[in-house]
């Protein structure tokens, strides 16, 4: 049977309206509050199956007694994958991101127990002298902000690869589904991302992200500020695919030691920065030589262990990372990893009504899409340290830096010591600096040359490093 269309499914609305409304009427005028469970007698009980609606929200149909039509086999039946995708595609998806970005955009702020929604958490009989003496401090929220947009950041990447990868699967089974696609879909990052990179290799086609009835518009004759929209998109597709799976700092790793169980640390007080100017004699290092140092941790920051898998090439080493967490780049890429999920849904969307009425979330629109990804991340990715030798007789990593363009790996060559210590370099120009790591000098090799990386907005804040006399960063 054909898919109703929105205009036919009005009437079944109404009705159903109707039905919810008048079962919540009746259920209100004879509620009685009692200490025991509510139960619904088992031979009188019959399902109400119905949608409410706002003014702002897009109306969903549910059609018969159930939410879904039901089958006796063992696998989806057609129908089944097209009233799927009619209900996944009716969702507004897209404000979910943008509202949990929006959030941390707000500055953080003290909460008031006495009102709104936290008023009514207080009710459930949580002491409001509890709650306040646990408040987190500004310092405190701030490092929750950096952590949350980070997390944020990855869980968008990884969203949009597995929702390019559902749609362009069902592009080769058009009776699947792109919900039941992205649902069952257990294959690793690195499976998904080899898909998506077979993609690329044969073309990718602008229909992509773009609606079905703007892609016949564009079909024959593509203007190329419609192109360069698309090389824009898929850069951000690549940008997710690379945050998912790589061969530097395993950046998803770290996000799943941190929805897992949170085991990480998190902290603002780490500054870690290669400079070449030696310190004083009295042991400080004067804040000039910040203004051509190449910071490496100069934000919050969050470590995490761990120790590497047995398919991995150096499995059995415990090793920790450590990631450099601002949040301004952060969710800059949030915004535009979530502008292109949102993109390649709406394209998705309208291939799936083709025609049919309904109403779908906002297209962000393909021409003033915004930045490709090497404009926003500019800054040093974090760092990571071998802790123990592999199990299966490799050698250790070592201790590697993470830039944008590049994997530096360090190779101390002297004892590193407290206080003052000498920079070097040789006439082949192979850098030789010295490593300033929460006061600790010591001299090291790089198997490249570390270039000069942006700061962040609040420089001279994060900089300001000097004692009450402005006489430097003090070794300690």
């Amino acid at each position: 049977a054909p898919a109703r269309s929105a205009r036919e499914r009005q009437p079944l609305r109404a009705a159903s309206r109707l039905l919810w409304r008048d079962a919540l009427k009746r259920t209100i005028a004879s509620a009685q509050f009692v200490a025991e469970p509510w139960r619904l007698p088992s031979s009188d009980a019959h399902a109400i199956v119905g949608s409410m609606e706002h003014e702002d929200s897009t109306p969903g149909g549910l059609d018969g007694p159930g939410m879904y039509p039901t089958s006796d086999s063992e696998s989806l039946t057609a129908e089944q994958c097209r009233e799927l995708d009619c209900s996944m595609f009716e969702s507004n998806a897209p404000a979910y991101w943008r509202s949990r970005i929006d959030m941390l955009l707000r500055e953080p702020a003290p909460v008031d127990y006495s009102a709104d929604l936290a008023a009514e958490i207080a009710a459930l009989g949580l002491d409001p002298r509890m709650l306040a003496d646990t408040q987190p401090s500004e310092r405190e929220r701030e490092q929750q902000r950096a952590l949350d947009a980070f997390a944020l950041r990855q869980h968008i990447a990884e969203s949009l690869v597995r929702l390019v990868h559902g749609v362009v699967t069902v592009w080769e089974r058009p009776c699947w589904s792109v919900w039941a696609e992205m649902a069952s879909n257990r294959d690793d990052g690195a499976a998904l991302v080899n898909v998506l990179r077979q993609v690329e290799e044969s073309g990718v086609p602008f229909d992509l992200f773009l609606p079905i009835d703007e892609a016949n518009r564009f079909r024959n004759a593509p203007p190329e500020e419609l192109l360069d929209g698309v090389r824009i998109h898929w850069q951000w597709v690549r940008r997710a695919m690379d945050l998912l799976v790589n061969d530097r700092l395993d950046t998803n790793a770290g996000n799943n030691k941190l929805k897992h169980g949170f085991a990480v640390r998190q902290r603002d007080d780490l500054r870690i920065e290669f400079v070449t100017t030696p310190p004083n004699e009295d042991g400080t290092i004067p804040l000039s030589a910040f203004e051509r140092s190449v910071p490496i941790i100069d934000a919050v920051a969050f470590e995490f262990l761990e120790r590497l898998p047995k398919r991995h090439s150096h499995a059995g080493s415990w090793e920790v990372t450590v990631l450099n967490l601002r949040p301004a780049p952060l969710l800059a890429e949030a915004l535009m990893l979530s502008t292109v999920w949102t993109s390649v849904f709406v394209a998705a969307a309208s291939r799936h009504w083709d025609g049919r009425e309904a109403e779908a979330p906002t297209y962000p629109r393909l021409l003033a899409l915004g930045p490709p990804p090497q404009r926003v991340t500019r800054a040093a990715v974090g760092l990571r340290q071998s802790l123990t030798a592999p199990t299966n007789g490799a050698a250790p990593r070592g201790f590697v830096v993470e830039t944008p363009d590049s994997t530096v790996t360090l190779t101390p060559t002297g004892r590193g010591k407290r206080g003052v210590n000498d920079a070097t370099a040789d006439s082949q120009g192979d850098a030789r600096y010295d490593r300033v790591e929460a006061g600790m000098l010591g001299p090291c090799s790089m198997t490249a040359p570390l270039r000069p990386l942006s700061r962040p907005a609040t420089e001279r804040r994060v900089l300001d490093f000097s004692d009450r006399q402005g006489r430097g960063l003090r070794t300690r």
